[in-house]
């Protein structure tokens, strides 16, 4: 198994300055050359729901009339081109922060530009991937709630989790014939398929529960049982309708509590022990892991320049 997911630490302000337009972010100085995509920590710290997007540099996709939640925050993965930019579009810039958490390379592919499926409705039907993603052991969605309930799981899991939210990416695993299976209330909920996982991870089909059993105090989160090899963990948040949670690398100062809205995931780099910890306020709020990015010892590429900018706090200087 080859290492696919690689964490970036400390995680690299990316956010541009540029308000309701698409807009070219290059990463090539954080990310090596034959990275294939970008993690992204999205932060919005406007208590109004806001327009944002993501897309690869070159993709024709437009769902920048996609709003995230109130101070909502939530992780993110999509392409970059061979020069190893995306785009992002952000409705108001100075109330966003896109933090650079980690890369991909070969073994996630990244399409030009989504494969899309409406919702189906209040059920949950397959979507084949087949032709898409060949080999898949896992996809990365786009998915855009619009206020609805929705939800997207493997084929054959009991866990049939849904809940209203807006505009988030996940990673969902596939069964051995690339199916998954989506639930969207309304036939206006969109779901794309933006990319897709053939190695270097560890997915389930039943989620495990690692919420918290206490409140207002930050909770270690050990997966080395379930995820021993892990760099990275997938963990699906189940918002309970705008509570605060943060989720972050154990020992890390980071301190990024904003409100999960719906049902929306996060992408945490581990420690060497295989411990991630969160937080919420509120028992409504949980945690499942969807999965980790696992680990094949050899040693990370290195990026095209320095890793080493100069940070205070979370934010880049």
């Amino acid at each position: 198994m080859a290492q696919t997911f690689f964490p970036i630490d400390p995680p690299v302000d990316v956010t541009h300055a540029v308000d309701a337009g698409w807009t070219d972010i290059d990463v090539s100085v954080h990310i090596p050359v034959g990275a294939t995509g970008v993690i992204l920590h999205v932060v919005n710290n406007n208590f109004a729901a806001l327009d944002y997007g993501l897309r690869k540099k070159g993709s024709g996709d437009d769902h920048a009339n996609r709003d995230t939640g109130p101070f909502e925050h939530f992780w993110a993965a999509i392409g970059v081109d061979g020069n190893r930019k995306f785009q992002a579009y952000l409705e108001v810039a100075a109330d966003f922060e896109l933090l650079l958490v980690g890369y991909t390379m070969a073994g996630v592919t990244f399409f030009d530009n989504g494969v899309h499926q409406d919702g189906p409705g209040a059920l949950w039907a397959d979507w084949d991937l087949s032709v898409s993603c060949p080999n898949a052991k896992g996809v990365i969605l786009e998915l855009t709630g619009r206020g609805m309930s929705y939800g997207a799981q493997c084929k054959g899991s009991g866990d049939n989790r849904t809940a209203k939210g807006y505009h988030y990416f996940a990673i969902v695993k596939c069964d051995a014939s690339q199916v998954i299976e989506i639930y969207g209330s309304a036939v206006f909920i969109d779901f794309w398929c933006v990319g897709y996982i053939t190695d270097g991870v560890t997915l389930f089909t039943d989620l495990p529960d690692y919420s918290p059993g206490v409140t207002g105090i930050y909770v270690d989160m050990d997966i080395s049982g379930d995820c021993p090899n892990s760099v990275m963990a997938f963990i699906q948040v189940l918002g309970g309708g705008g509570f605060v949670y943060a989720l972050k690398k154990k020992g890390s100062a980071e301190d990024i509590v904003h409100d999960a809205w719906g049902l929306l995931e996060g992408f945490v780099e581990v420690d060497a022990a295989h411990i991630l910890s969160g937080k919420i306020i509120d028992v409504a709020t949980d945690f499942f892991l969807t999965g980790s990015a696992d680990s094949d010892g050899a040693p990370a590429a290195p990026a095209g320049g320095s890793m080493a900018a100069k940070m205070i706090g979370h934010k880049m200087v």
